[in-house]
């Protein structure tokens, strides 16, 4: 079945269905959807959105799940019961200027906001505060609920924050400025000296067993080699620095780690490529200082970790595994159906599907701190 014809299905399911999930017939008026796909064993996922008056109502979303025989398989809900009785305030008394100052003050900071453009397929307009956010920030209308249930016209904001590694998603009311909610897409991770954690064993043997699968296959990628600590190894403790030749899953990343045009040849020669690019960001800007690791033209990352210098010492050899675990996980989860069309990080989407330009920016040595990592997960296609 086409995207459209599944998409169909899924809102008439929802039409013929809704009383049954306690919904009223005014709750499913104008469900856009949002997002559909189909994995690779032919089940697709369509992702409905709950609007009033035309503008998306924050995070009431409903979940289809449909057979490759067309079958409804199962119904995720969080639509709000009996909407327009719980709609407070639909006036907009604020500007998305005003609003991004708003969420610059509640973070006690002092910046200037400027309009930039407006996309008028989306209705997303960006503007900048450069002393607030390292990016554009994206701003677009949404009903958001408070504390009561009561639901308020809202600007929804992304803020990829330029004195830390916080990436907030924030909801500010039209009418009165107040931040209506926020939440963090940044997950923070810190260490305590000396300690260090065991993963699962099965999830060892996962890792194994794809790494051979990978080490056996008849398709090549680039030809690339990689001193590294392998997986399943979790750090130096528990392996030797080995050199892998072309580690690169067939599937997941068939023309290798360091391509971007979806041609056979590498565009750099540094670590970077299609699914990471791993740097170090001492200054913690979020920016490479420079200076990447060189593979040269046949791409041998042979950099060696001596453990008994400081890691300012041992930049070449973290950044190189840097560049491999990440690039690993990419195409381990790649082949569990975290993939394109899923939403996976990738500079560029070789099938055309999903959204791209969302490759993982890794940084080695961060200045932000010690012992410690953080990852920001923003929507598919920011990256």
């Amino acid at each position: 079945m086409a995207q459209s014809q599944i998409s169909s299905k899924a809102v008439q399911h929802l039409s013929d269905s809704y009383e049954q999930i306690g919904l009223e017939a005014s709750d499913i008026e104008n469900v856009i959807v949002d997002h559909a796909y189909t994995d690779d064993k032919g089940i697709s996922f369509i992702y409905l959105v709950q609007t009033h008056e035309g503008v998306p109502v924050y995070n009431a979303i409903m979940t289809i799940a449909i057979s490759k025989k067309g079958k409804v398989m199962t119904t995720a809900n969080r639509f709000i019961h009996d909407l327009k009785s719980k709609v407070a305030s639909t006036d907009t008394n604020v500007s998305a200027v005003e609003a991004i100052q708003n969420v610059a003050k509640h973070f006690n900071i002092e910046t200037t906001v400027s309009a930039l453009r407006t996309d008028n397929k989306t209705g997303v307009s960006y503007f900048s505060a450069n002393e607030l956010a390292i990016s554009e920030i994206p701003v677009s209308f949404k009903y958001e609920a408070d504390a009561e249930g009561k639901l308020h016209k809202a600007y929804d904001l992304s803020i990829d924050m330029k004195e830390n590694a916080d990436y907030w998603s924030v909801r500010v009311d039209a009418q009165t400025g107040n931040i209506l909610s926020k939440n963090n897409w940044t997950v923070y991770c810190n260490h305590d000296h000396n300690k260090m954690s065991i993963s699962d064993h099965s999830c060892k043997t996962d890792f194994i067993q794809h790494t051979n699968a990978r080490h056996n296959s008849a398709v090549l990628g680039d030809g690339a080699s990689y001193r590294v600590y392998p997986f399943p190894a979790e750090s130096p403790l528990q392996s030797d620095p080995v050199l892998l030749v072309d580690p690169s899953d067939a599937e997941a990343s068939p023309l290798g780690w360091h391509d971007t045009d979806g041609m056979d040849g590498a565009e750099y020669t540094i670590t970077r490529g299609n699914n990471v690019h791993a740097y170090i960001d001492s200054l913690s800007n979020n920016n490479s200082v420079g200076g990447e690791p060189e593979g040269g033209e046949n791409l041998v990352f042979d950099f060696t970790h001596d453990q008994s210098n400081e890691p300012n010492k041992n930049t070449e050899a973290a950044q190189v595994n840097l560049f491999y675990a990440n690039n690993f996980l990419h195409d381990f989860t790649y082949n569990l159906g975290f993939n394109e069309v899923a939403g996976n990080f990738q500079a560029n989407n070789y099938s055309g599907e999903g959204n791209d330009s969302d490759y993982v920016r890794a940084e080695a040595i961060d200045g932000s701190g010690v012992n410690n990592a953080n990852f920001s997960t923003p929507p598919d296609g920011g990256s």
